[in-house]
């Protein structure tokens, strides 16, 4: 068995997830989404999109949702992902330069 298995979805109609890794080990399984957003810095991510991903994570029973954008989220996104932070990770601009530079 494989400890992880990793799918990019296709660019449309992609359920509301861009990958979907599931991720094994000898004790449990992990199904996470990853869903990706290509936003200016002014163009902040607003709740419909925490709702939605939230949505899709339900439907499809995740472990664990993550959206990743070149922007930022909104004060109300923000608000709105802490009230489902077990299920739910926000990853703006800042977080992903983190991410490259451990690379």
């Amino acid at each position: 068995m494989k400890n992880s298995d990793v799918e990019l979805t296709k660019a449309t109609r992609d359920g509301g997830r861009d990958i979907i890794a599931h991720i094994r080990n000898s004790v449990c399984s992990y199904l996470t989404h990853i869903e990706c957003k290509k936003y200016a810095p002014e163009n902040k991510i607003g709740v419909g999109i925490i709702r939605e991903v939230m949505g899709v994570h339900h439907l499809r029973q995740a472990t664990k949702s993550i959206i990743v954008t070149t922007g930022f989220f909104s004060k109300d996104a923000v608000k709105e992902a802490a009230m489902v932070e077990n299920h739910l990770a926000l990853k703006d601009f800042n977080s992903l330069k983190e991410w490259l530079q451990r690379y």
